[in-house]
């Protein structure tokens, strides 16, 4: 069994300075906050929560094509049998997505989805670490998310397979405990699911390499809680102007980021994360509710500006200006909060929320945060380092709020073709 070494320091140290913090809790002063589902929509994206219809883009764009691999038994250690996925040649990536079919929602949301064997059958190779065995260059990065899995392939600067190869991957899952990191017992978890489903989804490699003239696309749409000091971009030069800051950070790895949508949702308070990560499933919802035109609408990144934020953890409280609580980021209904949060830091009641930082900072904060929702880990820490090469690729740093010279603050060329790797990601026009 995987030492639970290997995942709870990573999710400490993915939760430093500002990274992808362990989830948090919505408090008292959040009670204008409203979970609305799907089914609550109208045209314009109008939903319980929201301060005004959300004006959505036009057109419909094509689904992430998640397809069922199967249904796996979940023994009383928490493991899995193993499931084969077959994977097509010349694939831009390999999505997997778990969730529990039955069980407690309770003891579901708390246990950590996380890989215990994915080998592929033809090359003979392990995708992540043996037993005890350091994680190395070569070894896909995943994040263990709380009440569901998410993981993408290629993350790595190597595509998944050689091209015009086909091979099958073998996969085992493990739940865990999300506090102590360690293998989820039916002891302590009486009521966890017996079965897990499990979901594929691949796309061919597009006809045409990003370039700076044909960059690949990525969507992103916000909302701004009133309480947070921002105003939208289109009225607030600061949000604006940091908007603009990651927009230039991506495009320098030839991503195309816009802004397709934006509105205003109503006071959020201060949001405190612990390592349960559960809290946020009340404005995930709500932001989905608002920034959705239907359910297979999701190929876009949400973001959420709220005013403060603190990590919680036995004995401190940490201050943090951005959050993700999935690496990488892919949401729907089933899976457990996938949205950006850039907070302002306006954490003092005085009744003024003004953000506390230069629209520089927090644009480097925003596209490290949209970094690890395309499945970027941080490039610092124990564990989470992850491709960053060259003087200039201090982008994903887990010190980024506190960057003294924005000119290094860039992604890296791995870096880049890590995120061109995720689902989200449009072909070039």
């Amino acid at each position: 069994m995987r030492p639970a070494a290997t995942l709870w320091p990573s999710l400490l140290a993915l939760a430093l300075a500002l990274g992808c913090a362990d989830d948090s809790a919505l408090d008292d002063a959040s009670d204008t906050q409203t979970s609305a589902g799907s089914d609550e929509l109208g045209e314009t994206g109008e939903a319980l929560g929201c301060e005004r219809p959300v004006e959505l883009p036009d057109g419909a764009v094509d689904p992430v094509p998640w397809q069922l691999a199967g249904e796996v038994a979940l023994a009383d250690d928490g493991s899995t049998a193993t499931l084969a996925i077959e994977i097509p040649a010349d694939q831009r990536y390999l999505a997997i997505r778990t969730s529990p079919v039955d069980g407690d929602e309770a003891d579901n949301a708390q246990l950590c989805h996380d890989l215990l064997e994915a080998h592929l059958i033809a090359a003979d190779r392990s995708l992540i670490p043996d037993e005890d065995a350091p994680l190395t260059d070569t070894d896909q990065r995943r994040f263990a998310g709380p009440g569901a899995g998410v993981f993408a392939f290629s993350n790595t600067l190597e595509p998944l397979l050689p091209p015009g190869a086909e091979d099958t991957l073998e996969l085992r899952l493990q739940m865990r405990n999300c506090i102590a990191g360690t293998e989820a017992s039916r002891a302590f978890f009486p009521d966890m699911a017996t079965q897990l489903r499990v979901e594929v989804a691949s796309e061919p490699q597009w006809s045409e390499a990003p370039k700076p003239d044909a960059p690949a696309r990525l969507a992103a749409r916000m909302l701004v809680a009133e309480d947070s000091g921002w105003g939208l971009s289109a009225d607030d030069p600061a949000m604006a102007e940091a908007w603009a800051v990651a927009v230039e950070r991506f495009a320098a790895a030839n991503i195309e980021l816009s802004l397709e949508a934006e509105g205003t949702t109503g006071a959020v308070g201060t949001l405190s994360y612990d390592a349960t990560m559960l809290a946020l499933r009340e404005l995930h919802g709500e932001a989905l509710a608002c920034l959705r035109g239907a359910e297979d609408d999701e190929r876009f990144v949400p973001v959420v500006a709220v005013p403060c934020v603190y990590l919680e953890t036995p004995g401190s409280s940490s201050q943090l200006f951005g959050h993700n609580p999935h690496v990488p980021g892919v949401f729907d209904e089933t899976t457990n909060p996938s949205l950006v949060v850039l907070a302002a830091g306006a954490c003092l009641d005085d009744g003024s929320p003004e953000p506390v930082k230069t629209p520089t900072a927090h644009g480097l904060i925003l596209a490290h945060e949209i970094g690890h929702y395309l499945g970027l880990h941080h490039s610092d820490v124990s564990l989470g380092e992850h491709l960053a090469t060259g003087p200039e690729a201090t982008l994903m740093r887990s010190d980024i709020s506190m960057a003294s010279d924005p000119s290094s603050a860039y992604f890296s060329t791995p870096q880049a073709e890590v995120m061109l790797r995720h689902p989200d990601l449009r072909e070039p026009l």
